[in-house]
């Protein structure tokens, strides 16, 4: 069972980093703020939470590179490890490299969703009948944007400035 002061301390720091983000528009990160991050993402999601998958996320978009260390300690510990917290349990180790992660998913109407992203590039977001309903310009980083389209299963088209494209899911509910 997750220590609920480590969960809380958790979520205080990546909360902090990302309001930090958004209120000071910093696109650089102090050594201290990495290393928090890191020390964070390191954790096994068990007993660190979900902030874990943000710590991981960012780290990961900062150094765009995956680190398969953060997945081996819990590989080792429980036999499993998770890549977000809504995803089932895997075992395996994938070599594709970050290029964007966004949460809350499944998300609000009025959340602010996070894109964190290792390129730049365009992400469509297109509903079940194949209608762009949204475009958004990505940097690499932190982009914060919401969907205020009807509840439902959104199709997103991430496409990088080299032409690269990488497909995934948001869920939207009211």
């Amino acid at each position: 069972m997750p220590n609920q002061r480590t969960l809380k301390l958790n979520q205080k720091a990546i909360n902090g980093v990302c309001f930090g983000i958004k209120a000071k528009e910093i696109d650089d990160f102090s050594p201290a703020i990495e290393q928090s991050l890191y020390t964070i993402a390191k954790q096994c999601y068990v007993e660190g939470g979900a902030s874990v998958f943000y710590a991981r996320a960012i780290w990961e978009g900062l150094n765009k590179k995956t680190d398969f260390e953060f997945q081996d300690n819990c590989l080792q510990t429980y036999g499993s490890y998770k890549t977000s917290p809504e995803g089932s349990s895997i075992s395996t180790k994938s070599s594709k490299p970050f290029v964007f992660e966004l949460f809350p998913n499944p998300s609000s109407r009025q959340d602010n969703i996070t894109l964190l992203s290792s390129e730049n590039g365009k992400l469509m977001i297109v509903d079940v009948l194949g209608r762009k309903v949204k475009e958004i310009a990505v940097k690499v980083g932190i982009t914060t944007f919401q969907i205020n389209e009807a509840k439902g299963v959104y199709n997103l088209l991430f496409v990088a400035a080299n032409g690269n494209q990488t497909k995934s899911k948001i869920v939207v509910y009211e």
